[in-house]
This record gives structure tokens, C-alpha cells and sequence, in this order.
């Protein structure tokens, strides 16, 4: 049974999953027609994150699937964070 068949037994043969490349809006585009509903689970990761390999393709990603989202009038989408935003806080942040 896949994860997300637990969640909504009832509405799981509705669901379609789909791949697409996150760094292309094309695929992306290809990807959200003809859908209702998005949820778009997935970002790049790399270790060191740095501006180049991790904000950058988030943040132009997202507005493309914020983009692919609107021109297909999806009625909703829902954008989950990645696990990094609560996995460790930086030595910064760290108590004395």
C-alpha cells in the first residue's frame, strides 16, 4: 500500500503521481496540465548548500511550479518544506 493510499483510501484511484524535473519549467508545465490540485513535495539538495546549487534552483523552481499552477487555473496547490528547515540549527543558532 503506498503512503499516500493510507491517507485517502477513498480518493487514492483519483490520484495520479508525477515526475518532473524541477529545474524545468518546461516539464513542469507538461507535468500540472490538466490537474486541479498540485502538491509539489520535492526541492534540490546538496551539501554545502550555497546560493548556485540550493536557493537559487528552489526559489526559480517554485515560481515555476507557482507559474504552471496558474496557467492551468489549479484550484489549489500545496508546497511542503523540505526536512532541512527543521533538521539542525545552524552553530549560530545554538545556546551557549
Amino acid at each position: 500500500m503506498h503512503p499516500l493510499e493510507r491517507l485517502s483510501k477513498s480518493n487514492f484511484d483519483k490520484l495520479e503521481l508525477v515526475e518532473a524535473d524541477l529545474l524545468d519549467a518546461e516539464s513542469l508545465s507538461r507535468a500540472i496540465a490538466g490537474s486541479i490540485y498540485v502538491v509539489h513535495t520535492a526541492s534540490p539538495f546538496y551539501f554545502p548548500a550555497n546560493e548556485d546549487n540550493f536557493f537559487k534552483p528552489v526559489v526559480e523552481g517554485t515560481m515555476a511550479v507557482l507559474k504552471a499552477c496558474s496557467a492551468e487555473n489549479v484550484k489549489r496547490l500545496v508546497i511542503t518544506s523540505s526536512c532541512a528547515a527543521v533538521l539542525c540549527k545552524a552553530s549560530e543558532d545554538k545556546p551557549d
